[in-house]
């Protein structure tokens, strides 16, 4: 083959032009295999966000197409809360007047629920009543007497 003095000879070139060409092969198919990843991430995070955000529109519209419920308030020792949303469930510890329910195991942060969130006694004496919450402690919830 051909040599020079200075340089490099042509199969020395060609094989690393060769090498050259399949790293940068594999580097262009490993950019383009994450950006498709990206892409089909992007696509999961949209239909889930559009899925919640229609979930929560059907939630609303059933909301105000069945109203509030007309239910007296009477609260006793024996009354579980659980939540609309599941957001949360706890037993009543006793000592309950008329508007609030106790959970003496629990410890509700202040900004946990705000006056879209109702309360439902599933059991006990006032076992049937909805009432949304006016207030909160780390223990206790306050209801609205009348709906």
């Amino acid at each position: 083959m051909w040599k020079s003095e200075r340089g490099f000879m042509v199969n020395e070139l060609l094989i690393t032009v060769a090498i050259l060409s399949v790293l940068s092969a594999q580097a262009y198919n490993a950019f383009l295999s994450s950006s498709q990843r990206l892409v089909l991430q992007n696509t999961i995070v949209e239909m889930q966000t559009d899925a919640r955000t229609a979930m929560d529109f059907m939630v609303r519209e059933l909301r105000l197409a069945f109203g509030a419920p007309t239910i007296t308030m009477t609260v006793t020792i024996d009354d579980t809360i659980t939540f609309d949303r599941l957001e949360d469930a706890g037993y009543s510890s006793g000592g309950n007047p008329t508007t609030t329910l106790n959970d003496t195991r629990k410890i509700w942060s202040p900004s946990s629920f705000t006056t879209s969130y109702t309360v439902g006694i599933i059991s006990g004496t006032g076992a049937g009543q909805a009432r949304s919450i006016c207030a909160h402690t780390s223990t206790q919830l306050t209801v609205n007497v009348s709906h």
